[in-house]
């Protein structure tokens, strides 16, 4: 019985001890946290931080009724290629570039330059290829020298022609239109000259009756007609299956959730002015495995100030994407 006594004191001994330890220890790590003396007892404090949260909100106008609902649309799969030293050879000859001695061939692709590495051509694996003239690239003509060059038309003409002749303008390629690079030079007593560059011709295609965003091919030659630039992201297809399509409703409705953006920027406000069906095909130093359906949303938008009078986003168009895909 007494050693029973004995045992129950020792145990409520060491409790003792240990809710005061325990107390000590919480009172010195509540002190270590303050950052300074309390001035008023009467002031309230929250050992829970404040956190402020910028909630960002967009505005989306629709300007005109969706479309009619799709059931189905055909998906087509992407035709890999793969690019060796004769193709890249092959290609750059097409520029009359055949002197080259730098070539090379690598896991995405293969080039060819000229010795002194201002003439370019690459070949990319992902179907993306690019010719660069850098000693003609840049030129620049004043207002005056332009009504010496030929007119658009002609630019367009000569254009075609090259890549015709050539082998380069594929099956289905449309005439999108023609730009030319603006620059602007201001003096010092305020007046300004305006410079323009080459010509920019630029081609695109549909297909299954249906445009494809993100195809494009572009040709940019001097007042000579001699190929300063050029560069496509044109890929090839065969067909795989008919699909079912979500609604123009359903993604609307996801447009808004994820929030309009142009180029990587969110977009303040949206007015939306063309809704449609199309294909997008991905960037060209992109892999594609398949070419992806999309509902187009194109109208003017605002972003940090500035409006953008042609902006577009994409929502994808499938209800489900294939496994295949998703696993590729």
């Amino acid at each position: 019985m007494k050693k029973s006594r004995a045992a129950f004191f020792f145990i409520a001994g060491i409790l003792l001890l240990l809710v005061f330890l325990v107390g000590c220890i919480t009172d010195s790590i509540t002190s270590g946290n303050q950052s300074g003396p309390q001035e008023s007892n009467n002031e309230q404090t929250s050992s829970t931080p404040v956190s402020i949260t910028h909630v960002f909100s967009q505005t989306i106008a629709l300007q005109k009724p969706l479309p009619k609902k799709v059931d189905t649309i055909m998906v087509f799969k992407t035709i890999p290629v793969h690019y060796s030293r004769q193709d890249v050879i092959a290609f750059a000859q097409k520029f009359n570039l055949s002197n080259a001695t730098k070539i090379k061939e690598v896991a995405e692709g293969s080039s060819i330059a000229s010795s002194d590495g201002n003439i370019q051509a690459i070949l990319h694996n992902s179907g993306f290829a690019e010719y660069h003239d850098s000693s003609r690239m840049h030129n620049i003509y004043s207002p005056e020298s332009l009504k010496t060059q030929p007119s658009d038309n002609g630019n367009v003409k000569n254009a075609t022609k090259f890549l015709k002749d050539h082998a380069l303008l594929p099956d289905g390629a449309e005439f999108r239109g023609t730009e030319r690079d603006k620059t602007i030079n201001s003096r010092g007593n305020g007046t300004k000259l305006v410079f323009w560059g080459n010509p920019n011709i630029w081609y695109g295609r549909t297909l299954n009756n249906y445009p494809v965003e993100g195809t494009q091919l572009m040709l940019s030659i001097d007042s000579n007609g001699v190929p300063a630039d050029f560069f496509t992201n044109w890929r090839n297809y065969k067909a795989y299956k008919e699909l079912p399509v979500k609604s123009p409703e359903v993604a609307f409705e996801e447009l808004k959730k994820n929030s309009f953006r142009v180029g990587m920027d969110l977009a303040d406000n949206v007015s939306i002015t063309d809704v449609y069906l199309a294909y997008h095909t991905k960037a060209g130093a992109e892999t594609e495995y398949y070419l992806e359906p999309v509902w187009v949303f194109k109208g003017t938008a605002q972003v940090h100030g500035y409006t953008y009078e042609s902006a577009r986003d994409y929502v994808s168009a499938l209800t489900d994407v294939p496994r295949e895909f998703l696993m590729s």
